[in-house]
């Protein structure tokens, strides 16, 4: 059916993250689901993606290249009576016994080393950035405006305190610092949840570039309107710390739930 509660394992670093987990469970030593071990989330996160990820090396090309034909032809040889030991051997060509014991040893060769979405290959986060954070930066180019200064305040500009220029840039400097870290651990979490269909990969990563743009929008315009709007320049760190929470607590839950 194409499809398992916790996707399928496509590369090796989902599978030793599912054996670290659960431990080197040989999915095709179960010959029933009472000897299943781990429990019911074991049942759906390890077992199911494992089983998917036998049936497919079956019939994938650099696999055991068994047409598909041959799985319908198992099923009639095991209703004619023949076990399915017998029935596996004829059609595939191996020993059902060997297939077990060589399982980890040829998912190691077939599996590449990572299971990178599409959505979150070089290439694509790149696309992504520029479609979401050009038009942020544009527009905040755009709004840029000289202010026309009378000759004699332009020989004597006025300055705040340095000790508030200071704390200004350190204020800005944590909201900004808070920004990348949400968004650099929301990548990280959305490259590593393998049970996420790959639409939402695509959502996740687009929410994550969209939310790194406004904040990288908002933290331009409070530095260039620090002194005609200087209320809404101090607070806009603080807006961005308590935007962050939604996405840290997003990120939590999906950790969590997987």
């Amino acid at each position: 059916s194409r499809g398992t509660g916790s996707g399928a394992i496509t590369g090796k670093d989902h599978l030793d993250h599912l054996t670290s987990a659960y431990g080197r469970l040989n999915p095709i030593a179960y010959e029933s689901d009472e000897g299943i071990e781990g429990g019911p989330r074991a049942y759906i996160q390890y077992h199911y993606p494992m089983r998917r990820l036998a049936v497919e090396y079956l019939f994938a090309e650099d696999g055991y290249d068994v047409p598909i034909s041959e799985a319908t032809a198992l099923l009639v040889d095991m209703a004619s009576g023949r076990s399915f030991d017998d029935a596996f051997f004829d059609r595939v060509g191996v020993p059902v016994a060997d297939y077990e014991t060589r399982f980890f040893e040829l998912m190691d060769d077939y599996l590449p080393d990572r299971s990178i979405p599409v959505a979150l290959t070089p290439v694509a986060l790149v696309a992504l950035s520029t479609i979401f954070i050009a038009p942020a930066v544009a527009f905040t180019a755009g709004t840029i405006r000289t202010p026309a200064v009378a000759p004699v305040e332009a020989a004597a500009p006025k300055s705040g305190p340095q000790a508030r220029r200071i704390a200004f840039a350190v204020w800005i400097g944590a909201g900004a610092a808070t920004s990348v870290g949400v968004f650099l651990i929301g990548i990280y979490t959305i490259s590593t949840a393998w049970g996420l269909s790959g639409l939402g990969q695509v959502l996740g990563t687009a929410a994550m570039v969209t939310y790194f743009a406004v904040a990288t929008l908002a933290i331009n315009w409070a530095i260039r309107n620090r002194h005609r709007r200087p209320m809404i320049a101090w607070l806009m760190p603080l807006a961005l710390i308590l935007v962050a929470v939604v996405p840290t607590v997003a990120i939590a839950v999906i950790t969590a739930l997987l």
